[in-house]
C-alpha cells in the first residue's frame, strides 16, 4: 500500500501543479489581448512619432515662412526705390527732352539767320563785282591783258571809261570741266 499512497501523493501533487497551472493561464492574456495591447502600443507610439514629425515640420515651416517674409519685405523695400528712382529719371529725362527740344529749335533759328547772314554777306561782297560772258580767250593772256582787254570793251560797247587802278581783281570762270582758271590778282 506504501506504493499506492505515493502513487496517490503523486497524482495529488500533479493534480495540484495542474490547478495551479490552469490558474496561472486564466490570469495571462488572451491571444486577442495581446493582438489589441500591441495594436494599442503601435498606434500610440505612431501617434507620438507623426505628432514629432509634424511638430518638427512646422517648425521648420514656420522658420522658413519668417525667413521668406524678410526677403519679400526686403524685395518690396528695393522695388518702391527703384521705382522712385526711374520716375525720378523718367522725369529728368523728360526735362532733358524739353530742353534739347528748345536747343534744337534755337539752333535752327539760328542756323536760318546765320544762312541768311551768309548769303546777305555774299551778296555784299559782290556788289562791284561785274561778270562779263564771250571775251575772246588766248593761251598767253595775263591779268593785265585781261585788264586792258575789259577797260577797252568797257569803253567801246558801254561808253564806260576805267582806269586799271579802278579793277581790284580779275579772273576768268572756271569751265564747266571743272578746269580753275587765271590766277587772280
Amino acid at each position: 500500500m506504501e506504493e499506492f499512497q505515493v502513487i496517490q501523493a503523486q497524482l495529488q501533487a500533479m493534480t495540484d501543479t495542474i490547478t495551479s497551472l490552469r490558474d496561472d493561464l486564466k490570469g495571462m492574456l488572451k491571444k486577442e489581448e495581446v493582438e489589441q495591447l500591441i495594436t494599442n502600443t503601435v498606434t500610440t507610439l505612431m501617434n507620438k512619432i507623426m505628432q514629432n514629425i509634424n511638430d518638427k515640420i512646422d517648425q521648420l515651416v514656420s522658420e522658413k515662412l519668417v525667413e521668406m517674409q524678410a526677403k519679400i519685405e526686403s524685395l518690396d523695400y528695393d522695388n518702391k526705390n527703384f521705382k522712385d528712382k526711374i520716375q525720378i529719371l523718367e522725369d529728368k529725362t523728360s526735362t532733358n527732352d524739353k530742353s534739347i527740344h528748345e536747343q534744337i529749335e534755337k539752333t535752327y533759328e539760328l542756323s536760318k539767320l546765320a544762312h541768311m547772314k551768309a548769303n546777305y554777306n555774299e551778296q555784299y561782297s559782290r556788289k562791284n563785282n561785274i561778270k562779263i560772258l564771250n571775251i575772246q580767250e588766248n593761251r598767253e593772256e595775263t591779268e593785265d591783258s585781261i585788264t586792258k582787254s575789259v577797260t577797252s570793251i568797257l569803253k567801246t560797247h558801254a561808253g564806260v571809261d576805267l582806269l586799271l587802278t579802278d579793277i581790284t581783281a580779275i579772273h576768268r570762270i572756271p569751265t564747266k570741266r571743272g578746269q580753275t582758271r587765271p590766277r587772280s590778282r
